[in-house]
């Protein structure tokens, strides 16, 4: 036996990922997987979610087999680890051969249970992959200002090349930069 259950195992994970969907949804800065832990994080997230559902198909003994000549193989306790993570991870994924069925309501909850971690995981994993691998090989966006002080002492601010801004000379002049990347002198 495992030191922590399969049905905790699963309860952390869809936490986990709840809370993480949710910061996202309200665009709370917090921290999500950087592109190297987020393209680790995702599969081994499911590679559990599949694990700790096999290991409750297994306990629960509901799973059955239909062999080809309609007779049913019970999956129980003692059985092959592997048909219980077969079945788990066609069920996790949606594809749903039928050849593996859950014969009893018991089994019918951790299906479902399954198919909702499934499905939020998959809504935290394909935005956050995607999104991190979009942003692989991207430059950092840079904001460029360019401050000119003109012949009446005034100043004038131009963002990115777009607009110019005059700003008269009783006017304060305050730029807050986060980060320097070069600074041009030019008269």
């Amino acid at each position: 036996m495992s030191w922590m259950s399969p049905f905790a195992i699963i309860i952390v994970i869809d936490i986990y990922i709840g809370v993480l969907l949710f910061f996202a949804a309200v665009k709370v800065q917090c921290p999500l997987p950087h592109l190297p832990s987020a393209l680790f994080m995702v599969p081994a997230l499911f590679l559990v979610l599949v694990m700790s559902f096999a290991e409750l198909y297994a306990a629960n003994g509901t799973i059955q087999r239909m062999k080809l000549d309609n007779r049913i193989e019970k999956i129980g306790p003692q059985s092959d680890r592997w048909d219980a993570t077969y079945f788990s991870l066609v069920t996790i994924t949606t594809l749903g051969y039928g050849d593996f069925v859950p014969q009893e309501t018991s089994g019918r909850k951790i299906v479902i249970g399954e198919l909702l971690s499934g499905v939020l995981l998959l809504l935290f994993a394909i935005p956050v992959v995607g999104s991190r691998l979009a942003s692989f090989d991207e430059p950092e966006a840079k904001t460029v200002l360019k401050i000119e002080k003109l012949a009446d002492t005034s100043w004038t601010v131009q963002k990115d090349g777009v607009s110019s801004t005059p700003y008269p000379v009783s006017k304060s002049l305050t730029v807050t930069v986060e980060r320097i990347i070069e600074i041009k002198h030019t008269e």
